[in-house]
């Protein structure tokens, strides 16, 4: 696996990637993001973003995955790299 620094090149956009920070190792795709509306409870869209999880027990207990901009993605310490290969 090798491993490429953000602000040299970003994650694709058309397929899940890993992700590696300062709290870990997780899984990454770019999507599209939603945040909830107080008045009535319906999602809202916002623009599309990659989502960034770290550990899914996190989203079963309630809290929300990482939703980053690319310009962010680009001025953070962030690497990512291709998920490997599947097993045939």
């Amino acid at each position: 696996m090798k491993w490429i620094k953000c602000s040299k090149k970003l994650p694709p956009k058309d397929e899940k990637f890993l992700f590696k920070s300062e709290n870990g190792i997780g899984l990454g795709n770019w999507g599209q993001t939603y945040v909830d509306r107080i008045k009535n409870g319906n999602k809202l869209l916002r623009k599309p973003k990659y989502i960034l999880i770290l550990w899914p027990s996190d989203i079963e207990a309630g809290a929300k995955p990482y939703h980053w901009d690319p310009e962010s993605m680009m001025e953070s310490d962030l690497y990512w790299c291709d998920l490997p290969e599947e097993p045939k």
